[in-house]
């Protein structure tokens, strides 16, 4: 039985998880935004297998998702805590009027293709230089 004095373990975890989240703001910058970068790079990366483009609240579900994986193989104190983190996300990545990355035109995924792109032309330049390798005994 709760005392009326007393702040029940729910409600302190959950000022806890507040406080990481505001932390989080602070580091990277609003979810939507941070987790539309996130997005962004996979789209590009993966757009071809998608059906649609994930969406940063996407990617919001995925992290409960993933605590929740983590949390059946090895239980730890955290795992609720970022739940709840990445639950808040999700509320506000709903909220936010951000492009879906993967459009075109959506800057992180653009910059992503770019990258890809150099990184395909390096692999290849350097799969057509020849190379001497020296069996050593």
């Amino acid at each position: 039985m709760e005392r009326a004095d007393e702040t029940p373990p729910r409600a302190a975890m959950l000022r806890e998880a507040a406080d990481i989240v505001e932390e989080r703001g602070r580091s990277y910058g609003p979810p939507a935004r941070h987790f539309a970068r996130t997005v962004g790079a996979i789209n590009a990366v993966l757009g071809h297998k998608l059906a649609a483009p994930l969406t940063p609240a996407d990617w919001a579900t995925m992290m409960i998702l993933d605590k929740l994986a983590r949390e059946q193989h090895t239980p730890r104190a955290d795992n609720p805590l970022d739940i709840a983190g990445y639950a808040a996300c999700l509320a506000e990545c709903r909220e936010e009027a951000e492009p879906i990355p993967g459009e075109v035109g959506d800057e992180w995924t653009e910059r992503a293709f770019t990258l890809l792109s150099s990184m395909e032309s390096l692999v290849r330049e350097a799969r057509s230089i020849p190379c001497e390798v020296e069996a050593r005994r």
